[in-house]
């Protein structure tokens, strides 16, 4: 295949799937985005073959190679690791649940004090600065989910959920992470 080929099945892919990107449904949008981001990933891969270098879905540079690359290490003591030291899932059905809930930050500083004082009632080590770092509502989706929450006093109004659940073939852990980052969170 070549960089052009590749190029105009990308093309074929998008107006299969151009329709289907404005859904609201979790599984169509899903399906979607693998589909493109795979044909992208084919005119990246055609254009470094022939020496063009990474960049292509991301912009400049390849995304794994920044100082965040441990965050791609399993860190888990519940997983299984096999003798290279990648992700062994145990033996089961595995199944994938995905989650899009929006929200609209109404009050940045009454999010980052409920956040701070939800990290001290649970006893967690989050820092003032890390929470910063890492967005309040992120540590919060962390700390606690958000299915039955009771968003008073939070800084946040709801709006809007949808959940997703589809048997899979592989775990995140067990994908390659270019191809996890793909994926999540959108699998099928």
């Amino acid at each position: 295949m070549t960089a052009s080929t590749a190029a105009r099945a990308l093309a074929e892919v998008l107006l299969a799937h151009a329709d289907r990107l404005d859904s609201d449904d979790l599984a169509t949008i899903s399906d979607s985005m693998v589909a493109v981001r795979a044909a992208a990933r084919t005119v990246e891969e055609q254009l470094r073959a022939r020496g063009w270098g990474g960049g292509v879905l991301y912009g400049f540079g390849d995304p794994l190679d920044d100082e965040d690359d441990d965050v791609y290490e399993l860190e888990s003591e519940d997983s299984e690791a096999g003798d290279d030291g990648d992700f062994v899932a145990p033996p089961g059905r595995k199944v994938t649940w995905q989650a899009r809930y929006d929200f609209v930050v109404v009050d940045e500083a009454k999010l980052l004090a409920y956040v701070e004082r939800r990290a001290r009632e649970l006893g967690s080590s989050w820092t003032r600065d890390d929470i910063i770092d890492h967005d309040p509502l992120y540590v919060l989706t962390w700390l606690e989910g958000f299915a039955n929450r009771d968003l008073a006093d939070t800084g946040l109004v709801f709006a809007g959920g949808q959940d997703a659940m589809h048997d899979i073939e592989q775990t995140l852990w067990e994908m390659a992470p270019e191809m996890s980052d793909d994926q999540f969170p959108t699998a099928t």
